[in-house]
């Protein structure tokens, strides 16, 4: 088996973090009906999954736990990816999510036992794994939709908001003699 190149989608870190922090165009985001008025924007799963493809040269979920809580599923993942990179190590990321078990019409959450479904896990268990998946993406950066519907006070964060700074040389130009300070490209 000969040795395979590997090709990289960034040139290094900077390239990478930049893309992290961009925001998928408008057309991508979808918007839900939170109730009382409220709605609420966010990037589907599958498209997460789609720049997950091409922001890692290797993710996977590597743990998932389920607990119930009364009528409740409970999912908690952890995802191990590799950014794509040269010199990029293995990191990992998690997300939790709930979601309710389908119970008949009228039953009370203590009457799991009784009120249940009968395909109800078939449903709730991926959506609680789905929804999972997509908090700890999201965990990541602004491609994910890490800013969507955020707020800081009264004040609702852009999309594309960043707080980090992404250096890629460190090029020192001279100031010949003026007072300001030097400035690094």
């Amino acid at each position: 088996m000969e040795n395979q190149e590997i090709i990289f989608n960034f040139q290094d870190r900077a390239a990478y973090l930049e893309s992290l922090d961009s925001a998928l165009p408008e057309q991508f985001y979808e918007t839900r009906d939170l109730g009382g008025g409220k709605k609420a924007t966010y990037l589907p799963v599958a498209y997460q999954e789609a720049m997950a493809d091409k922001m890692f040269l290797y993710w996977n979920v590597t743990n998932e736990e389920y607990t119930q809580i009364l009528n409740e599923i409970i999912c908690v993942v952890r995802i191990t990816y590799t950014p794509s990179y040269p010199g990029a190590e293995e990191l990992y990321c998690t997300g939790s999510a709930a979601h309710p078990i389908q119970m008949d019409s009228g039953a009370k959450p203590n009457e799991i036992g009784t009120k249940k479904k009968p395909n109800a896990l078939e449903y709730c268990l991926p959506a609680a794994r789905s929804a999972a998946v997509s908090k700890a993406l999201e965990s990541l950066g602004n491609i994910f939709g890490r800013n969507l519907n955020r707020k800081v006070g009264d004040k609702v964060l852009a999309p594309n908001f960043k707080f980090r700074y992404h250096v890629r040389k460190f090029q020192r130009i001279k100031n010949h003699g003026s007072s300001r300070p030097p400035i690094f490209r």
